[in-house]
């Protein structure tokens, strides 16, 4: 545990102190001064089996580690895993959160998370299937066991993509590496990953990106941080059950759910007393994949007084009801 603080707490404090001068990543900041000197154990806690969720696990799983096959139109065919000297039974988030974090820019996870879940969960299925096999989890919980192991991810790339996008002269020397040296390899990551941070700004992009999802997802469960639940996004609480609701009413109860995303398309002062946000959704219907949208109206999280939050939750109410209510009157009327 000692080797592993050392060598992650040199590096993440480095991470801890560049954020500290980029406004609007109060939380990764907080996240990572909790955590300082118990890597280790954060880590152990990530790694902890969970029966329903064990499989073998590759435990390096990045695009570095597969061997592609194309075919003669330049496709790929046929994909293979190299390197499996980390290879554990441990839960399939681990490795999905640690390829999509470290193989990806955060804007391309963020967007597409949810589809590259479902593609595993298919395949998966597919492998159970054909051993006579049930499976051990459903869609909607490998989405919230990926939420929950994203800090796995979050490390894991912190750590690596500012070796990963340096130069190659710069990569460490990982075949000699000795124990006394870990804390100069750490000075030394440092002061490359603050330098790329400061002069490149396609680097800077993709690690300030690591750190998206947990301010976006930060909660006082996930991260027991206090400052974290004071930023806690109204459009968390969007939760698959309510896009099906609207999906179905949309579309009818033969309309089937493959994906959603949270499409955010305002900024602040656009919106004052709610937010307003949208859901990008992709289904089937008639045995064609189709995609559609709907607008999402919140009430903010606010600290006021019984009387205030009923008088809110009393005018949102009102508007619902016009909505489910009147407006359908007044299309009749003028149709």
């Amino acid at each position: 545990k000692a080797m592993i603080n050392g060598m992650f707490s040199g590096q993440l404090k480095s991470s801890q102190q560049l954020l500290h001068n980029i406004k609007g990543y109060e939380v990764a900041e907080q996240w990572i001064a909790k955590h300082n000197d118990n890597w280790a154990d954060l880590i152990e806690i990530q790694l902890a089996r969970n029966p329903k969720f064990d499989v073998i696990c590759h435990g390096d799983c990045w695009n570095n580690n597969m061997l592609f096959r194309y075919n003669k139109e330049g496709d790929p065919v046929e994909v293979m895993l190299l390197d499996l000297q980390l290879n554990r039974v441990a839960s399939p988030a681990t490795d999905l959160n640690y390829f999509l974090y470290t193989s990806l820019h955060g804007r391309d996870r963020q967007a597409n998370w949810q589809d590259f879940l479902t593609c595993y969960y298919d395949t998966f299925r597919g492998v159970m299937e054909a051993g006579e096999r049930n499976m051990p989890f459903t869609l909607e919980e490998l989405r919230q066991e990926y939420k929950d192991k994203m800090e796995y991810g979050l490390i894991s790339a912190a750590m690596s993509v500012p070796i990963l996008l340096g130069e190659s002269k710069d990569a460490p020397d990982m075949m000699n590496m000795k124990e006394e040296n870990i804390a100069e390899l750490s000075e030394a990551l440092q002061e490359k990953t603050q330098n790329l941070v400061e002069n490149n700004p396609l680097f800077r992009s993709r690690f300030l990106a690591i750190f998206d999802e947990l301010i976006e997802q930060a909660t006082t469960r996930s991260l027991n941080c206090p400052e974290a639940a004071q930023l806690v996004r109204p459009q968390n609480n969007i939760t698959e059950t309510h896009v099906k609701a609207a999906l179905t009413a949309d579309k009818g109860s033969e309309a089937k759910l493959i994906s959603w995303s949270i499409e955010d398309f305002t900024n602040k002062g656009d919106n004052y007393a709610t937010i307003v946000t949208s859901v990008s959704v992709k289904y089937s219907l008639l045995g064609k994949q189709q995609s559609s949208s709907y607008v999402v109206k919140l009430l903010p999280k606010w600290s006021f007084s019984d009387d205030a939050a009923k008088f809110s939750l009393a005018v949102f109410k009102k508007e619902s009801e016009f909505f489910k209510e009147i407006l359908p009157v007044l299309n009749y009327e003028l149709t």
